[in-house]
């Protein structure tokens, strides 16, 4: 399991032209991590369950910061994941797998529509991904891999307003196939209660995953999916 907890940045538009807001929110992302890894030829799959959440994680965190008016919006974001250890199996022998990951992301994009309470935002950009991962075998063995991975992707954020203080928020990214990845993707749906006129309450569900393979002997594929609970302040 991973445990996020994520600080963003954002300043919106507030209806009149060259009008800005800023939002900042604080969000915990409890997600379930699962997939296949090749490290050097060592085949294994490794699944991380919510019992192990706060001994196989040390640290796990996200910044984005996105800027906003009527034409256009800029979004930048930093994931990090420290130790990610995991129980694994090569073969039929027992071994651990420990990963460190950093993914970040530059993005552009305009306003595509607005009406009836609903917002559709699509923005182009790049992808990097920094992960190490090392695999200890129980027999002494031990190997390590890493991989940087850079990868253009499509972003599609929609807003659709429930009443005047609830909202339905959608961000979507998908890319690789022209970049390192194989296919890189990201789906969200959260709930957004404006509790005062600063202050909301966010809850939703993600799911985000890699696929890549450089060669027979280092290859990953994987994704991560839980429940996002948040706060989130207006400015």
């Amino acid at each position: 399991m991973v445990l996020m907890l994520v600080l963003s940045a954002g300043i919106k538009e507030t209806g009149a032209a060259g009008n800005e807001s800023m939002e900042v929110a604080l969000n915990g992302w409890y997600a379930g991590l699962r997939g296949d890894l090749t490290v050097n030829g060592y085949n294994t799959h490794f699944v991380q369950e919510a019992g192990d959440l706060f001994q196989d994680l040390d640290l796990g965190g996200s910044l984005s910061i996105s800027a906003r008016n009527n034409k256009m919006i800029w979004l930048g974001s930093i994931d990090f994941f420290k130790s990610i250890s995991s129980e694994v199996t090569v073969g039929n022998q027992p071994g651990t797998l420990e990963t460190e990951e950093l993914i970040g992301l530059l993005a552009a994009g305009r306003p595509l529509s607005a009406s009836g309470g609903t917002s559709v935002d699509v923005l182009a950009g790049i992808q990097i991904l920094r992960m190490d991962n090392e695999l200890k075998l129980m027999g002494g063995a031990t190997s390590s891999s890493d991989a940087d991975l850079y990868d253009p992707l499509i972003i599609v954020q929609i807003r659709q307003q429930l009443g005047e203080r609830l909202q339905i928020y959608v961000p979507l990214s998908i890319g690789g196939y022209l970049g390192d990845s194989d296919l890189l993707y990201s789906a969200e749906l959260q709930l957004q209660f404006q509790a005062t006129d600063r202050f909301d309450v966010r809850g939703g569900y993600r799911v985000a995953g890699y696929d890549y393979e450089a060669n027979a002997s280092n290859a990953l594929e994987y994704y991560q999916a839980g429940w996002v609970l948040g706060v989130g302040a207006r400015f």
